[in-house]
């Protein structure tokens, strides 16, 4: 998940361009990113005092990928679908880091995040479609 708290307003693309820099960032600090995900790992253990935190966290970041989702006119259809796309796209962002975190010669964040936002881009529908 995105390490700060990105305003995500509009349609998916400038939800996606938003994250796409929270990527950047993310590869530029790997200490903070190493932390992030070492923090949301202990959170899963019961009684921990982060359970609640990072829970209300990843319930506010997906709300925020969400919200210009279901307002993307060119997603019509997939309002209710905006929700399970959010949460998607944030477990991309999570699983990336790890990866990236563990073998950074092999995973290039940035440019996985690239081919992502291309796939999700290809969901919108063309005006013709319409």
């Amino acid at each position: 998940m995105p390490q700060g708290r990105p305003e995500t307003t509009g349609d998916l693309a400038s939800v996606l361009a938003t994250l796409a820099r929270t990527v950047e960032q993310n590869a530029r600090q790997p200490l903070l990113t190493q932390l992030h995900s070492v923090i949301v790992a202990d959170s899963l253990t019961e009684g921990h005092a982060a359970k609640e935190p990072m829970r209300r966290r990843y319930r506010e970041a997906r709300s925020r990928v969400a919200a210009p989702l279901a307002a993307d006119a060119s997603l019509e259809g997939d309002v209710d679908r905006a929700p399970a796309i959010a949460a998607l796209i944030l477990a991309a962002l999570d699983g990336l880091q790890i990866q990236w975190l563990l073998d950074p010669d092999a995973v290039d964040m940035q440019a996985s995040f690239a081919v992502l936002e291309e796939a999700l881009l290809g969901l919108r529908k063309d005006d013709d479609d319409r």
